[in-house]
């Protein structure tokens, strides 16, 4: 929790785009070069990880390609978690792997295209529709405990003209209390 009230600080006291892009960039570094033993409440860690959504999403109030930069490293990282197999590191966590998942298939459903910005608007088209490798996920032996969790996030990918982009944050939020009880979301 450290983690996430210093971003929180930080944040607070910068005056410039400028200076939260560093942060964020910093904190993605962070986030892609963690170590499993440096995390010690995968709970926590999500929380860190809707501050580095956010401060993502946000970017593309400033600068689309930038953002796009963002966004694909951080779906890089999110694919690298949920496919990793060596189980070695934080991406042996089944409860975070299966978070990771969902979310890396959630965000690769809003991208249109590298030169735009992904899905923001209500009824906006779904080029890169994942419901059927969502819907995949049931069937995964690893994440049969998580069923309740699933059905809870589904309506993100199928109810394509009310959920876009903007609430990525939103299904994280829902997963995560769904799967830990989440305290840290609760007293946002």
């Amino acid at each position: 929790m450290t983690l996430n009230e210093f971003v929180m600080k930080s944040l607070k006291e910068c005056s410039s785009t400028i200076q939260e892009t560093m942060i964020l960039r910093n904190l993605l570094d962070y986030v892609v070069g963690i170590k499993c033993k440096y995390v010690q409440d995968e709970a926590a860690f999500l929380f860190v990880i809707h501050t580095l959504q956010e401060l993502i999403i946000r970017q593309y109030n400033f600068s689309l390609r930038q953002a796009n930069d963002f966004l694909s490293r951080y779906i890089e990282w999110l694919l690298a978690v949920r496919s990793d197999d060596k189980q070695t590191s934080l991406l042996s966590i089944i409860g975070f792997r299966f978070v990771c998942h969902i979310m890396e298939l959630y965000l690769s459903q809003q991208i249109i295209s590298t030169d735009h910005s992904p899905r923001t608007t209500v009824n906006a088209p779904v080029i890169n529709s994942r419901i059927h490798a969502f819907r995949e996920l049931s069937l995964n032996k690893n994440y049969s405990p998580y069923q309740g969790v699933l059905s809870l996030a589904e309506v993100f990918f199928t109810n394509v003209s009310t959920y876009n982009f903007l609430h990525a944050n939103d299904l994280l939020k829902n997963i995560s209390i769904a799967l830990y009880q989440e305290r840290f979301f609760r007293c946002e």
